[in-house]
C-alpha cells in the first residue's frame, strides 16, 4: 500500500530525485523547499513519512523536526533526516525526535537506503542511522555542512541567553525565528509563533505602526528603524527593526525589549 510522503529540501535536484524515486514505487509525494512551506503544507497534509534536510532557509530542518514532534496531529509521522552530516552526528538527530537518518551521497547509492528505510516504517523499527556513502568529496561536503551547523547552534545559544526578544521575519512578514525571550514576551510556543504573520500579533494603532515600519523595507539600503514603543500582552516594550540582505533577497530582524519599570513611555 502506498504511503503519504513529505520531502523537505531546498535543493531542487534532491526534490526531483526523491519525488521520482518514491512515485515510481506507488507512493504519494508532496514537496516543500523550506521549513516554512512545510508547516503550511502540514496544516492539511498528514504524511506517513517526512524526509527532512537540515540546512534550509526559512526555518531550519532541526527546528521543523522539533515542531512536528510537539504537534499532536503529527505525532505518528516517521521522520527521516537526510543530511550531509548523518554519519558524524547520529545522536543529535535522535535528540530532534527523528526516527532515522541518511547521509547524502550519490543518488544511486542513496536510492537503496531510502527505499529500505521506507519499507521499514510502520514495523516498529526506529533510530536507524544512515550508512556511510563515502568518497573524498562527500566527506569534504559533510565537513563543511557540519561546521555550518555548529556555527548556527553557537549563535542560537547566544541569542537564547540575551534579555531582548529577537525575531526574524521573511519578506512576507512571517516569523521564521524566535529566541527564548521572544517566546516569553509573547507568552506563546514555538509551534504557534513560527510561520505566523508578525503584525497579527498586535492590535489597533500598534499594528498600524508596525505595518508602516515593515512597508518601508526594501526602499534603499538597509538601515535600522527608529525605536517605537508598543503594548505587548498588557506591557510596554520597545521595538526596532533591521532589514538584512541575504541570498533570498532580504529578511527583517525585530528586536523587542521590555521597558524598565514598565512605565508609560513619554
Amino acid at each position: 500500500m502506498g504511503k503519504r510522503i513529505l520531502v523537505v529540501d531546498n535543493d531542487r535536484f534532491m526534490l526531483e530525485f526523491m519525488t521520482d524515486l518514491f512515485s515510481e514505487q506507488g507512493h504519494e509525494v508532496v514537496t516543500a523547499e523550506d521549513g516554512l512551506s512545510a508547516l503550511e503544507i502540514l496544516k492539511d497534509f498528514i504524511p506517513d513519512v517526512a524526509f527532512v534536510d537540515l540546512v534550509m532557509p526559512n526555518i531550519r530542518g532541526d527546528r521543523l523536526c522539533r515542531i512536528i514532534r510537539r504537534m499532536p496531529h503529527l505525532k505518528n509521522v516517521y521522520i527521516v533526516i537526510v543530511s550531509a552530516t548523518a554519519v558524524e552526528e547520529p545522536t543529535h538527530f535522535t535528540g530532534l525526535g527523528a526516527d532515522a537518518s541518511v547521509a547524502k551521497g550519490p543518488f544511486d547509492e542513496m536510492s537503496k537506503r531510502l527505499l529500505d528505510i521506507l519499507d521499514q516504517t510502520g514495523k516498529g523499527i526506529s533510530n536507524i542511522h544512515g550508512e556511510e556513502l563515502a568518497n573524498f568529496q562527500d566527506v569534504h561536503q559533510r565537513a563543511i555542512t557540519k561546521e555550518l551547523l555548529y556555527a548556527e547552534r553557537h549563535l542560537e545559544t547566544i541569542l537564547n541567553n540575551i534579555s531582548e526578544g529577537i525575531i526574524e521575519l521573511n519578506s512576507d512578514g512571517n516569523i521564521i525565528f524566535c529566541n527564548t525571550m521572544a517566546f516569553s514576551l509573547f507568552d506563546a510556543s514555538e509551534e504557534k509563533l513560527l510561520g505566523s504573520a508578525f503584525i497579527e500579533l498586535f492590535e489597533g494603532s500598534d499594528r498600524k505602526r508596525i505595518e508602516n515600519l515593515l512597508a518601508k523595507i526594501g526602499d534603499g539600503p538597509p538601515e535600522t528603524s527608529d525605536r517605537v514603543h508598543i503594548r505587548l500582552n498588557g506591557k510596554w516594550v520597545s521595538l526596532n527593526v533591521l532589514p538584512v540582505e541575504n541570498l533570498m533577497g532580504w529578511s527583517v530582524i525585530a528586536i523587542i525589549a521590555p521597558l524598565r519599570n514598565n512605565s508609560t513611555p513619554q
